[in-house]
């Protein structure tokens, strides 16, 4: 499993400040290899970071006229727990956007954060609401 010396919050800042993004900006701010899947999805199997929290796995998808003015970067989590406080102390503007609606324990509280850059969805399963499962950077709201 390739390793970061990147925390969560500095792979957050460092993919965000490269946006409008691509599998090459991505792979510059974090050092992890994505691996295209279509004109418009790239992954990423698993890789450490800082402080014993692992990247399950990651994806990048940009709009579907291949111009990644609208694009995502999402990664799964694992490794130890991240708990909202320690969200809040690098992200204090976090709202909660969505929420569990109760048909499944996989559902998520997502927080949300905004940037200069564009926004940060931040999410918490239902099954284990006190560890953060997720990370979505955004160049532009869901509308």
């Amino acid at each position: 499993m390739p390793e970061s010396a990147l925390s969560w919050w500095d792979l957050v800042n460092k993919v965000g400040s490269k946006i409008p993004l691509t599998a090459e900006k991505v792979h510059e701010a974090t050092g992890i290899v994505l691996s295209a899947e279509d004109s418009i999805t790239w992954t990423s199997g698993p890789s450490k970071l800082a402080d014993d929290v692992n990247i399950i796995r990651g994806e990048l998808r940009i709009g579907s006229d291949g111009w990644s003015k609208y694009s995502y970067y999402a990664i799964d989590l694992g490794g130890r727990c991240i708990s909202l406080d320690e969200v809040k102390t690098h992200f204090p503007d976090v709202d909660v956007t969505a929420g569990p609606t109760g048909h499944s324990r996989d559902e998520k509280t997502i927080y949300t954060s905004v940037q200069s850059w564009g926004i940060t969805h931040l999410g918490f399963r239902e099954k284990n609401p006190n560890c953060m499962t997720d990370i979505t950077i955004r160049s532009e709201p869901i509308r």
